[in-house]
């Protein structure tokens, strides 16, 4: 604390270092997040002898003073112990942006006692396992995660081998194949263990088999549940790892211990709001800190109790560009660090914990051999995979991760004090096709989200009140009666040895689109209280920028060329991509913001309009779910925006695809023919399998696969798609039916969680596959994930070296910080805005992401300190009183609508909403409310209102899967 005491302190105003003590006030009922502690109650205290059931630490609460953007702090600390402030910690220096704010600095004085001259010439110990000084160098130059062949890592090796302290003797006389061995040395692995290193703090990898159970039904020869043994599951014990994070001393400074309530009020006749941003400012963390502080203390133990934050992220990736090489990693960060220091791949905040197995090529030749036939059902392939999964999962949620979760885990601090931690699962970040193997629900089934029980016949409704009210009566709960039904459901196909498909289980399952898989959450975290369907997010990467965004982009294309042809030539002078080549989500993302010039006038009305009512509303949603701050006021606005926003799409559906016929795109046409092209050869495959096995007298596999393959049937040639197909190509319209389109609702509530979106969008865990696809270039191309592995050991464990011979200096004040706050601005803020003044406040102006669209809401930005006199007025003159208490009520997931009004003024609610959460009517609003509304009126007043029709059913387009799923006669995704 004193070292971050000794920094710039830009969160205070005037560096005033006073705070109030206020006494804590009786908490509010919490709202269920699934992280109370099981053992917390009398019946369960009673069998736990090793918990004090002694009332929990009386907490005050401090309130630090309120800074130039009107931001203040309510963090939760003991009274007489101001908490450790990472944030004060943060000089000018550490908000730097080089790239955007060139300033001419003077060279830096040399440090007066460099760590290096201090020491003398390492001893052997230091430097284990290398022999000399010069050999540590050169293998960390080669190891480094930047190694690439480039200017700037040939300059490393420059001044490696350059250095006058380096011996080429000591080089050549080096071991490198012990030296790679002995770095690589995991403690799980009794070969490999190293005597230096029985216990290095969370860098071995462990390597195991997993087991699965296999049911076979009672058509098989042999009937019965099969063991089946899948190894080489490569992981990371999550305890040891947790550890080496908490005891680095270089960790800290920046570690958020506490959580607190990040409020903001630009004066005192404006509204005290709360602000939402960062994991450890969210209710959800308040919460579990509050049910931690109300659990019973360990016995004999006095030391704080704080809580640690988990957030996980996977996804399926593609080792090279050309090739079939896969890897599945599972990724974990910290959410007690800032969200701005993850979003760094230079920080390595984030840190590789296993890599996935999937069921190998011989599982097939095993249910062959078990069940006598000659085909294996891609139905029981699925239900493996996903039972393969929670396997692996539960090897990771081991008994030791269990005794932290409910004890804690006690670690001596940077400041010498020892503190017990609890880890909580918090988020989980990962694609749709991921998100239904942990939630263990169909695919595409009929309830999609693994949120809710929205059935998908009502997906297109998103945003209606009928909407958010099924949203929040069916939100899925890993309650007793789920679990049971999950059980009984087992019971009958492994011990009755009925199919996966049989009707006795798709019946017991039926509500929730539930499937017959043990879910390793479930099983190791249900008495705990935890639910696994409130840690998956929404992902705004995938489900709206390669989602919903993607999907109308692409059918704005088809109605274009329905409408003529040449219109598409007019969208590449407009400077569009048609084709579509080598898209990643940034380019789709850049797509959307300049959407409405590029396809404004090229539909005939009243079709233009109503595109550009959509684009403009989509742009405008789309800015609100992106914000890195949000307050209530502006996450109230992108509440009422996505009720407008459904409304729009719905109208689109109606109006314009509705009424122009459109038909699949060249490049659409063209993937659904390779697709059938690969579906034929494997059917055909099939049938020469089965064609083999029942001719006794055919014994030659050449003559079998030099048969000519049987044609398709002519319902699935090109010419003769459908009764709709034209010149081969078939009609293809808009689908909201979608569980992308449907996830657009649940945005605002998990703000209101979690914090903003880019806290756990999948964009990070996207970023980091660079780190495993670099290292893939090093291996051998076989046994991949043990070669990975052991790169990343190897990292480590240079890295931990390096700390120990160059310990980072004491970083104190910064003298130099007032040429930052005066640094010339006028390239890149502009007069007109009125913004160089939030420059010089505030170096790196983070409030103003999405800065544009935030200049447009006058008031509503907390960086624009020039609109803060136009800021929402308090209903009421304040009066002196207390720090506010935090609550930690849920806001209602809509503004509350008023029955009797009409559509019309539902419609406007967004703008008005904003100040008046409990009326909606726009009679009689207060002259302060006018610049927030006038600016929404123009958007909103077009817009037509419509019945609430519920559409028929309708199957999705195929997904790209991260199981194999049953074969269907889905068209591929395009």
């Amino acid at each position: 604390m004193a070292r971050g005491l000794k920094r710039l302190r830009p969160w205070l105003d005037h560096a005033n270092l006073d705070v109030d003590f206020i006494v804590a006030q009786p908490q509010q009922e919490a709202i269920g997040l699934g992280h109370d502690n099981a053992l917390s109650n009398e019946t369960d205290n009673a069998h736990n002898p090793s918990l004090n059931p002694h009332p929990p630490l009386d907490f005050g609460e401090y309130r630090t003073p309120v800074n130039v953007f009107g931001l203040y702090k309510i963090p939760k600390c003991l009274p007489g112990d101001y908490p450790h402030d990472p944030d004060l910690c943060l000089t000018p220096r550490d908000l730097q942006e080089p790239l955007l704010i060139p300033v001419e600095t003077e060279p830096e004085p040399p440090s007066l006692t460099p760590v290096q001259t201090q020491q003398t010439e390492p001893s052997a110990l230091q430097l284990h396992p290398f022999p000399n000084l010069s050999s540590f160098r050169l293998a960390e130059w080669w190891w480094s995660p930047n190694h690439e062949r480039s200017q700037k890592s040939f300059q490393a090796l420059l001044d490696v081998i350059g250095d006058d302290n380096f011996q080429p003797k000591d080089v050549r006389e080096a071991n490198w194949p012990a030296l790679d061995q002995a770095l690589a040395t995991s403690q799980y692995e009794a070969d490999d263990l190293d005597p230096d290193w029985e216990n290095d703090d969370g860098i071995s990898w462990a390597c195991t088999s997993v087991e699965i159970t296999v049911p076979f039904n009672t058509s098989s020869s042999t009937p019965g549940p099969k063991k089946f043994t899948v190894p080489g599951f490569h992981y990371c014990p999550l305890v040891p790892l947790i550890k080496r994070k908490l005891e680095s001393l270089t960790t800290h400074e920046f570690f958020h211990t506490f959580g607190y309530e990040l409020r903001w009020c630009p004066g005192k006749e404006h509204e005290d709001v709360r602000v939402y941003g960062e994991i450890y400012t969210s209710p959800a963390f308040l919460q579990a800190y509050n049910e931690l502080q109300q659990s019973p203390v360990e016995k004999d133990c006095t030391l704080p109790r704080y809580v640690l934050a988990l957030m996980f992220a996977s996804d399926a990736t593609m080792l090279a560009s050309f090739g079939t090489a896969k890897l599945w990693p599972l990724y974990v960060c910290f959410g007690n660090d800032s969200k701005y220091r993850r979003a760094k791949p230079s920080e390595n905040l984030s840190e590789q914990v296993a890599y996935f197995e999937k069921l190998p090529d011989n599982f097939k030749d095993f249910v062959t051999r078990h069940s006598g036939k000659s085909t294996v059902a891609a139905t029981l392939v699925s239900h493996c995979q996903r039972e393969l999964f929670h396997e692996q999962w539960k090897i990771l949620l081991d008994d030791e991760f269990l005794e932290a979760y409910c004890h804690g885990i006690v670690v001596a601090c940077f400041d010498g004090k020892r503190w017990r931690f609890y880890p909580r699962i918090f988020t989980y970040s990962a694609d749709y096709p991921e998100k239904i193997i942990i939630a263990s629900i169909k695919n595409l089934g009929k309830y999609p989200c693994p949120r809710c029980r929205v059935q998908m016949e009502h997906v297109p409704q998103m945003g209606e009140p009928e909407d958010c009210l099924v949203r929040a009566e069916t939100s899925r709960d890993d309650n007793q009666a789920k679990r049971d039904a999950v059980e009984s459901a087992r019971a009958l196909i492994y011990k009755n040895n009925l199919a996966v498909t049989n009707d006795r289980v798709e019946e017991l399952l039926s509500v929730g689109s539930l499937l017959p898989i043990d879910n390793s959450f479930s099983a190791r975290l249900a008495k705990f209280k935890f639910n696994v369907f409130s840690m998956l997010v929404v992902d705004i990467m995938h489900e709206v920028d390669l989602g919903v965004w993607k999907a109308l982009f692409i059918q704005l294309l088809r109605l274009l060329e329905a409408t003529d042809k040449g219109l598409l030539n007019t969208l590449d002078i407009r400077q569009i991509p048609c084709e579509m080549k080598q898209m990643a989500a940034r380019d789709f993302e850049d797509l959307l913001q300049c959407a409405i010039p590029a396809f404004e006038a090229l539909l005939p009305e009243p079709h233009n309009g109503c595109v550009m009512s959509l684009l403009y509303v989509l742009a405008k949603w789309h800015s609100l779910a992106k914000l890195r701050i949000h307050t209530d006021h502006t996450v109230n606005l992108l509440d009422g925006l996505t009720t407008v926003l459904g409304r729009q799409f719905r109208s689109f559906e109606k109006d314009v695809c509705l009424v122009v016929k459109t038909k699949e795109l060249p490049r659409e046409y063209q993937a659904r023919k390779r697709w059938e092209a690969r579906r034929k050869t494997a059917m055909a495959e099939k049938n020469g399998n089965k064609r083999r096995r029942l001719d006794p007298n055919h014994t030659s596999i050449t003559e079998a696969s030099e048969a000519p393959a049987p044609e398709a049937p002519q319902s699935e040639q090109g010419c003769h798609d459908d009764a709709r197909t034209t010149n081969g190509r078939k009609e293809k319209s808009f689908n909201l039916k979608t569980y992308k389109f449907h996830s657009l609702g649940d945005v605002a509530a998990c703000i209101r969680m979690f914090g903003t979106t880019d806290s756990y969008s999948t964009q990070g865990p996207e970023r980091l596959h660079r780190c495993p696809k670099a290292h893939y270039k090093r291996t051998s191309k076989k046994n991949v994930s043990r070669q990975l592995s052991r790169i990343q050991m190897r990292q480590m464990r240079i890295q931990t070296l390096r700390k120990q011979l160059y310990p980072a200096s004491e970083e104190g004040f910064s003298e130099d910080w007032q040429r930052y706050l005066v640094a010339d601005t006028s390239r890149i803020a502009s007069k007109l805005a009125k913004d160089q003044d939030d420059w010089k406040e505030y170096y790196v102006n983070r409030f103003a992401d999405r800065d544009m669209s935030m200049r447009f809401l006058w008031g509503l930005g907390i960086g624009h300190q020039y609109a803060h006199s136009d800021a929402p007025r308090a209903k009421k003159a304040p009066t002196p009183q207390t720090s506010p208490t935090p609550s930690y009520t849920p806001s209602p997931a809509r503004p509350p609508l008023t029955r009797g009004c009409h559509l019309d003024q539902q419609v406007e609610a967004p703008a008005d909403a904003v100040l008046q959460p409990n009326c909606l009517e726009l009679e009689g609003m207060r002259p302060d409310l006018a610049p927030v509304v006038q600016e929404h009126e123009y958007a909103l007043v077009d817009i037509e209102c419509e019945e609430h029709n519920w559409y028929s059913d309708e199957e999705e387009e195929n997904i790209d899967h991260r199981i194999q799923e049953p074969e269907s006669d889905q068209e591929p995704d395009n």
